[in-house]
């Protein structure tokens, strides 16, 4: 929403500077649904190393496609000085570590900056799985004097452990498969934005539409491109011997 009305505003000359907290209010969010998860997720992995590459099936198939099409684009039409060669390689290295971000660094894929805060988070998460909650959360409270986004995993941590357990209605059918498709959806939407900015001049007619193109592509990338990538380096038996499909044994780590 804070993105399409943005277009909106541009292309109309519209001062909707009221939807500027529907960013920070949905990024926030983003980081304590982490915090609250990842620790349980990270614990019931064999070991640290487990849990990151857990991570990096999860997170990197989905963000490399967007990368190489993004950087493809831009060393065609030479935008954000891609079409530089040297620069190119380096920008591709920089974000393809997810270092925008966390590092005073503008991303070349716009939302990208929110998993680099993810990532540090993992990578915390994982040297620290066997100390005590309170002692990652006041890491993250630490953390957060020099990135303030930090102290929303903490939040989620202090939530986990005082067993506040999320309103059931997030368990209903609709809601879970919009949040399986979720991630793509992050991802992708602002190309779809982007593709369809010659209606932006028709405000609902251009929100609707966008919603459901971007819908339409995230599925398509759940089914093609995460659950493919998934499944590399986890093989059907062990989920079996686990009682789960391979898709709600990935979905859970």
């Amino acid at each position: 929403m804070f993105h399409a009305l943005g277009q909106i505003s541009t292309f109309n000359n519209y001062d909707w500077s009221w939807h500027e907290p529907l960013a920070v209010i949905g990024v926030e969010i983003f980081f304590v649904i982490s915090g609250y998860l990842m620790l349980e997720s990270a614990r019931r992995h064999e070991n640290a190393g487990r849990f990151v590459l857990a991570r990096i099936r999860r997170v990197y198939p989905t963000f490399m496609v967007l990368q190489i099409i993004v950087f493809s684009i831009g060393y065609l039409t030479k935008s954000k000085g891609l079409g530089d060669p040297i620069y190119f390689v380096e920008r591709f290295v920089i974000d393809g570590l997810m270092l925008p971000g966390m590092l005073p660094i503008d991303p070349i894929q716009t939302v990208a900056w929110t998993l680099s805060y993810e990532a540090a988070f993992y990578l915390l998460v994982a040297t620290m799985r066997s100390r005590p909650d309170w002692m990652i959360a006041f890491v993250c409270v630490l953390i957060s004097i020099v990135r303030i986004d930090f102290i929303f995993f903490a939040l989620g941590i202090a939530l986990r452990s005082c067993n506040i357990e999320p309103p059931r209605f997030l368990g209903w059918a609709p809601i879970v498969w919009v949040d399986t498709i979720s991630y793509s959806f992050y991802l992708w939407h602002p190309m779809v934005l982007h593709g369809l900015t010659k209606i932006a001049g028709y405000p609902v007619p251009y929100l609707l539409v966008a919603c459901l193109a971007t819908t339409g592509v995230a599925w398509a990338s759940w089914r093609f491109i995460e659950v493919p990538g998934q499944r590399l380096g986890v093989s059907e038996t062990s989920a079996r011997r686990k009682g789960k499909s391979l898709e709600t044994a990935n979905i859970q780590n």
